[in-house]
């Protein structure tokens, strides 16, 4: 079955079938239905799948041009967004959030590439950048939600960083509102 799937081009769907098979099988010995996981035999039998990263531009020029793109897209204007109950509601109902392929589908109007911008990309934009400007990681790590991948430190660290994270969003506004204006060496605020 993971074979056909396999040959299909959609090594990504393989590696879930299997790893969702492996959770059915562990259910199963956990409530006695089953003796083995077979899945385990399979390990190393698919190709392992190359990592792609989104697109992003991080040239400040290029985001300059995308942040008037933007401004001057003509599309649905629930894509634009300007609600109160969500940042970016759904085109359908203002009760569920949009889809990423209303964000998809409003870059491709633009001219954007999948090369150049996903709507991913704008938080691979957003942590680039900020790096690069010597922003403090954990606060870009939290305003973009992730997790502590060190165990022990998300099991007693919960500093949420608030302070330096508003400090840096309102960086983050002022040098996007400074590209899109034309501005031409913009120096994005480092924390305080």
């Amino acid at each position: 079955m993971l074979r056909r799937i396999e040959g299909r081009g959609t090594q990504d769907t393989a590696h879930r079938v299997k790893q969702n098979c492996g959770q059915v099988f562990r259910y199963a010995l956990a409530t006695g239905r089953a003796e083995r996981d077979p899945t385990g035999d399979l390990r190393g039998a698919l190709p392992t799948t190359k990592i792609k990263h989104h697109a992003s531009i991080v040239d400040p020029k290029g985001i300059a041009q995308l942040l008037r793109a933007i401004d001057s897209y003509e599309g649905h204007f629930v894509t634009k967004p300007d609600t109160p109950r969500y940042v970016f509601p759904g085109a359908q109902s203002r009760e569920r959030p949009m889809s990423e392929n209303a964000v998809l589908s409003a870059l491709r109007r633009m001219g954007y590439s999948k090369e150049e911008m996903t709507g991913h990309s704008f938080r691979s934009m957003a942590s680039t950048l900020r790096h690069e400007r010597g922003w403090n990681h954990q606060a870009i790590e939290r305003q973009l939600a992730h997790a502590e991948r060190n165990a022990v430190s998300a099991a007693y660290n919960f500093a949420e960083h608030l302070p330096a994270r508003r400090r840096m969003m309102q960086g983050w506004a002022d040098y996007l509102g400074a590209l899109k204006a034309g501005a031409k060496v913009i120096p994005l605020l480092k924390k305080a």
